[in-house]
């Protein structure tokens, strides 16, 4: 990379090659670029068919010389290049270069920013279809490696998952936390990067506990620790966890779990959660119905540590939300997540403001605290009569602005031997948690809080991650305090009444009055009573389903796991359960055809009973793209969309410095829903 004036842009560290340089590679750099991709394609070639290859994770994290104090980067030519064809397309004039730099977040720097963010995203999207190229079978994950929760950090990573996540299939996270992640950097991280809806693996889960005599200042996991972490990770709904490192000892930490108490700790944990496993098949996070706003235009600017604060709040309170930003906000969120808390987000994308109002219009709810779209993103202000409609929209709420209490955030970073980490304090006031909620709380079937508990005791140590399979659930407990804790847990009874628990990691027959050691965990599993009553009929039609599904052309690969598994479940129970989800699934059949630059594509929706089904809800999006859902219009062949050259994916292409359409392959989400049924399916698109 090259500064503003030219010059290389190298690294100096003593603890790292003596000190010598090291250059920072740049991002679109065309020769860097052209040589990855072919050995992506040659390694995708190989490795397509063997049965060791679950994904592929693609190398290089979000990285820009900002973040070690190095200057502004990057400028060099090519790149200054790139930054005009994305001017182009934004259809806004390019800024002069002096202009983009600076502390003034004016519009010509937070545009700088944004391209910069595009520009990582072009990277992962030219990996991505260097892969799918020669292997369409597997998925692709993008990685990414810090906390963007924190001060610029996001502007200087250039990491934004909303930007990422559509350039390929998911995004893998390789965070490191802290001492006891007091900040709850793991829980925060996972809960942004799993709202937008793609899958999110963790293969590099790390902790650093700080001591000045270890190499780098700091050892790896205390046994408390591993298990939390995990736990969190599988609470989240995450399926792939890999704890770091086996060996390793690096400048800035010895990191090996090996021969230490940490790895006796972790044999245990994965012991449990393997027994745990034929239970949690077909789980997956539940949708929390509620998302806390932090606004594009906002964050880049710097993170709110208010909004840790509130998330912070939620998990003491057991509450179920979830951090999104402006990219699935829309009409078609209304109906996952009936309240979006909009909080003290005073710059606002115009975009964004046009979508909230219709995410409104359709039926979402927006609760509205302290400052709200006073400017845009090129600082012009929002006038009277725009925000208007706001104001007296019967689904919009605004809560009185009166902050509460003063606290502390610390925010942990990773460092060399002197400390061993880097600590930053933040003071600030929080927002009032319990006001902001009481007004999400009055909105019916809006459910905050999944499990309703009670105890002698103060919970604010226990934390509730809640799974579904959409016809039973589990609770991932964890206490993160050092005292035992009883207390009685049941499902909020709009989402399951008659139940029985179930202890799964113990393999015994539960009740809702629980124990939780300090610092233990447990997985319950909350089956409806009788739920093997008809277990034969049940499975018989679920596997006539899924049978006349394939006889369609419908695509059953999503579903394969259910079908195995209601078939030869260890529990009879959990049998019972996923035949009844493959009753309430619905299945998909794709056609499409590419001519005159335009792309028509058909499907149909299946039922269980094998019958097209009528006046349902279908959507796609195109990855790599962006998280523009489109929808499909019912007619006489079925469900179909028309999608001109425009709407189509475009990938930059490093050589000729430009924006093009993608010609290859890339990959069609759809989702398919009506009443409480949903299905959905991936296909491979060939143009």
């Amino acid at each position: 990379m090259q500064g503003i004036n030219g010059g290389y842009l190298e690294l100096h560290d003593p603890l790292i090659n003596g000190g010598e340089g090291i250059p920072m590679p740049a991002i679109d750099d065309e020769t860097l670029i052209t040589l990855n991709c072919e050995m992506l394609g040659i390694q995708a070639a190989k490795l397509k068919s063997s049965q060791y290859v679950k994904a592929y994770m693609l190398g290089m994290e979000e990285l820009y010389p900002e973040y070690f104090g190095l200057g502004n980067g990057d400028f060099r030519p090519a790149s200054w290049k790139h930054f005009e064809a994305w001017c182009e397309r934004q259809g806004c004039p390019v800024p002069a270069r002096e202009k983009v730099i600076g502390d003034s977040m004016n519009p010509e720097r937070m545009l700088w920013l944004s391209f910069r963010e595009q520009a990582m995203a072009d990277r992962c999207g030219n990996y991505y279809e260097a892969v799918l190229k020669h292997d369409e079978n597997h998925l692709i994950f993008y990685p990414t490696h810090g906390s963007t929760m924190c001060r610029d950090n996001r502007s200087r990573l250039g990491q934004q998952p909303g930007t990422l996540a559509c350039q390929c299939d998911g995004m893998e996270m390789g965070h490191i936390m802290v001492e006891n992640d007091e900040e709850r950097r793991n829980v925060l991280l996972i809960s942004h990067f799993t709202s937008f809806g793609a899958p999110v693996i963790v293969p590099r889960l790390g902790n650093k506990r700080v001591d000045l005599s270890a190499i780098g200042g700091g050892r790896s996991f205390s046994a408390p620790m591993l298990r939390r972490l995990v736990y969190e990770c599988l609470g989240m709904g995450v399926s792939k966890i890999f704890p770091i490192h086996w060996t390793s000892r690096l400048h800035d930490g010895e990191w090996f779990i090996k021969n230490t108490e940490a790895e006796t700790e972790c044999r245990k944990v994965f012991d449990e959660i393997t027994f745990a496993a034929p239970f949690l098949t077909g789980m997956a996070r539940l949708q929390p119905q509620a998302g806390i706003l932090a606004g594009n235009a906002e964050w880049i600017k710097g993170w709110k540590p208010e909004w840790t604060g509130f998330m912070q709040d939620a998990f003491a309170g057991q509450y179920h939300m979830t951090l999104i930003s402006d990219e699935i906000i829309g009409k078609h969120l209304a109906a996952r997540m009936p309240v979006i808390f909009v909080l003290d987000n005073a710059v606002m994308k115009r975009r964004t403001f046009s979508e909230l109002y219709n995410y409104a219009e359709a039926g979402g709810h927006l609760v509205i605290w302290g400052n709200f779209a006073i400017n845009d993103e090129n600082q012009a202000s929002f006038r009277d009569e725009e925000r208007k409609d706001f104001l007296h929209h019967k689904n919009i709420v605004f809560v009185p602005e009166n902050r509460g209490r003063k606290r502390v955030l610390r925010e942990f970073f990773l460092s060399g031997p002197e400390f061993g980490v880097f600590g930053e304090r933040f003071v600030y006031q929080e927002f009032p948690f319990k006001a902001i909620c009481a007004a999400a709380e009055e909105i019916k079937d809006c459910i905050l809080r999944p499990f309703d508990m009670e105890a002698e005791v103060d919970l604010t140590n226990i934390n509730i991650y809640p799974l579904t399979d959409r016809k039973s659930l589990a609770a991932v407990c964890i206490n993160n305090g050092e005292d035992d804790v009883e207390f009685t847990i049941r499902p909020d009874r709009r989402l399951m009444e008659d139940f029985q628990v179930y202890d799964i990691c113990a393999g015994k027959i539960g009740d809702t009055r629980q124990h939780l050691n300090g610092g233990g965990t447990k997985i319950l599993w909350f089956c409806p009573k009788n739920a093997e009553a008809g277990y034969e009929g049940k499975l018989m039609e679920a596997e006539d389903c899924f049978e006349k599904w394939r006889a369609a052309g419908a695509d059953v690969s999503p579903y394969r796991y259910l079908y195995s598994h209601m078939q030869t479940g260890c529990n009879l129970k959990k049998r019972a359960v996923l035949a009844e989800v493959m009753l309430h699934t619905l299945a998909v059949s794709t056609e499409y055809n590419f001519e005159r630059g335009k792309l028509h594509i058909t499907c149909k929706v299946f039922d269980s009973s094998g019958e097209a089904v009528k006046n349902a809800g279908l959507s796609f999006r195109l990855s790599p793209g962006d998280f523009e859902w489109q929808d499909l219009k019912e007619d006489v062949n079925g469900y179909t969309c028309t999608l001109d050259e425009k709407k189509l994916p475009v990938i930059y292409d490093v050589k000729q410095k430009e924006y093009v359409r993608l010609k290859g392959t890339f990959r069609m989400i759809i989702r398919a829903e009506k009443e409480e049924k949903q299905g959905g399916s991936i296909i491979n698109v060939y143009i």
